[in-house]
């Protein structure tokens, strides 16, 4: 009798122990732990199911060169985030650490202890250099967001999105520079060659935080030149406040691309005073753009008006934020023929211009 209580009780004490195991989590291996990307599992398998109150997100530069290094940063926001864990792999290429917040084991990146949030986020940051071998690689990610109590009870983990690196290979051209200031509300760039070799030209692309690549302009290129060339592009389409990314795609005349490093600009682009400006193109046919500017948070009102003072269209009827805004007006409709446009903003801007449709 006294044997079969002993041996219950060893079963009870393991069930606690294996219980006590499952319960562990990313989060749980306090000098981090590797193994849980999508690369290689369906992410931090100690739980049960990704929470999408947690969002992980990797940001870098989305192409490199063949050996070429650059930072990334992985950002963890959501959740109890009292502290965070990571786990970083990639598809080909080489990791290594930045700070002593992470490291390399097993050819992925982890924590080396769990990491403190600050201003609601948790952020690592990594270095990745890529293969010599052109192509398309992924950088995988999985981060936790931890109630820092030392257990996994009320932790929640997510998967980054996959971030995709092409590498590409080097211009075939000499670009010597690549920079981009901000001046009287609009982003000078500028860009600088040394040698050009069957150049087409510069496609200029450009994004704000993390959105999507738009293109913006093509700048034909010098074809083949052995002497230094210079460029420049002025971009008025910017506003506000805002991160702005730009890089260039050069093509060359068989239609073949590479890519830029990316520059990067903060702009700060509150308009000092209400204005008006003059559309543009005037006079058009069918479209055009109106340009206006707010200082502050105001209701606007942006009608057109016909000849006679019949009331055409209204383009804007709402609360604004300070800002350059931009609105473009269709005529489509409107027969040839002088129009006015009139914006009516905090409590008391009113200005009127005119302009020309012509068909």
């Amino acid at each position: 009798m006294k044997s079969l209580f002993k041996s219950k009780m060893s079963v009870a004490f393991l069930s606690i122990v294996i219980l006590t195991f499952l319960s562990a989590d990313l989060f749980a291996y306090s000098s981090g732990i590797t193994g849980r990307t999508l690369k290689s599992s369906s992410g931090c398998t100690c739980h049960s199911s990704v929470t999408p109150a947690v969002v992980v997100t990797i940001t870098g530069a989305d192409s490199l060169t063949p050996n070429m290094q650059s930072t990334y940063t992985v950002t963890i926001k959501g959740g109890p985030l009292v502290a965070g864990g990571i786990d970083i792999a990639v598809s080909a290429g080489t990791l290594a650490i930045v700070t002593s917040d992470l490291q390399l084991s097993s050819s992925e990146l982890t924590h080396t202890s769990p990491k403190l949030a600050a201003s609601g986020a948790v952020t690592f940051q990594f270095k990745y250099t890529a293969p010599a071998s052109l192509g398309t690689q992924t950088i995988y990610a999985t981060g936790l967001s931890a109630n820092n109590t030392g257990g996994s009870s009320g932790d929640q983990y997510n998967n980054a999105p996959n971030k995709t690196v092409t590498v590409v290979a080097s211009l075939p051209v000499e670009l010597t520079s690549f920079t981009a200031a901000a001046i009287n509300n609009s982003v000078d760039l500028k860009w600088e060659t040394a040698t050009e070799l069957n150049n087409s030209g510069f496609r200029i692309e450009r994004k704000t935080n993390n959105s999507a690549w738009d293109f913006i302009t093509f700048i034909r290129g010098a074809g083949n030149s052995a002497a230094p060339k210079s460029y420049s592009y002025t971009d008025a389409s910017v506003s506000g406040k805002n991160l702005y990314s730009y890089r260039l795609i050069q093509i060359d005349n068989n239609g073949q691309m590479s890519y830029s490093k990316e520059t990067e600009i903060n702009v700060d682009f509150i308009p000092a005073s209400f204005s008006l400006e003059q559309n543009f193109p005037n006079p058009f046919n069918p479209s055009t753009t109106i340009v206006y500017n707010l200082p502050q948070n105001s209701f606007v009102s942006l009608k057109v008006y016909n000849a006679i003072g019949l009331e055409v269209a209204v383009l804007v009827n709402e609360t604004q934020s300070a800002d350059i805004h931009r609105v473009s007006f269709d005529a489509s409709r409107l027969g040839s023929g002088i129009y006015y446009y009139s914006i009516k903003a905090g409590s008391n801007f009113s200005q009127t211009k005119k302009m020309i449709v012509l068909k």
